[in-house]
């Protein structure tokens, strides 16, 4: 993308990515820069939950769900960079939609479109959420990570039939199975991103 620094590969800064975007289009969002510190009034108009996420980073590293104003405070101050804060969005539906425009056509169209199937397990009302992870051959893989960032959460036993969100970040590396939902693409799903992306 001509319009992100080294094109979107890697590097750049997503808050330089969301200013190109149109204010309506934006979850609300408030920039933290970290220069010896930072201002904490910027969190007096910060409702919670909300997700903390580092300004450059990758794969979800970083990326927290932060439920108090003290706990954005320790991220910020454990980690000493530039953050985006950001209002959780909780929709039972998330989507990651490749779209592209032709530089020198103008052609626009939709390549792919995953459904994001986050981590979770789906309570029995006997195991606790470690033991139903273990039933999962995708999820054993977080359990190492998840005995260290969420001790508390794995010996929840779960009501029966119960879903429980286990990671809320939609990255495949921490758990999220990504769907095959090309079915879902048409001329008018196309015709959303060409105005998203007009500006």
């Amino acid at each position: 993308n001509p319009s992100i620094e080294m094109g979107g590969i890697f590097g750049e800064s997503k808050i330089e990515i969301l200013n190109a975007i149109p204010k309506n289009y934006k979850p609300q969002t408030v920039f933290i820069q970290y220069k010896n510190g930072f201002d904490e009034a910027l969190l007096d108009s910060v409702v919670f939950p909300v997700i903390l996420k580092p300004d450059i980073g990758e794969r979800g590293h970083g990326v927290l769900l932060c439920n108090s104003k003290q706990e954005v405070i320790d991220a910020l101050n454990a980690t000493q960079s530039n953050h985006i804060i950001q209002e959780y969005i909780k929709y039972d539906l998330e989507l990651g939609i490749l779209y592209y425009k032709m530089p020198l056509t103008g052609k626009t169209g939709i390549t792919s479109i995953t459904k994001k199937s986050f981590l979770k397990v789906l309570g029995d009302g006997q195991n606790n959420v470690e033991q139903l992870l273990n039933q999962n051959i995708r999820a054993i893989k977080q359990l190492p990570r998840l005995k260290i960032e969420k001790p508390e959460l794995l010996q929840l036993v779960p009501q029966k039939d119960e879903v429980t969100l286990v990671e809320p970040r939609g990255n495949h590396c921490l758990g999220t199975e990504f769907i095959n939902a090309n079915e879902m693409c048409s001329n008018q799903l196309i015709s959303i991103f060409d105005t998203i992306t007009r500006d």
